[in-house]
């Protein structure tokens, strides 16, 4: 339950963030992806 709020709210944040920017959304999801399999 807590994984997918915390999962939820770190999408929300950055493509809310980072709507105009395409490319530094992608950037960041990359690092989001790999930072949670160390994290999960």
């Amino acid at each position: 339950m807590l994984e997918k709020i915390r999962g939820d709210t770190f999408v929300g944040l950055f493509c809310h963030e980072n709507q105009a920017s395409l490319l530094h959304r992608d950037k960041l999801f990359d690092m989001i992806a790999k930072k949670t399999k160390l994290i999960f």
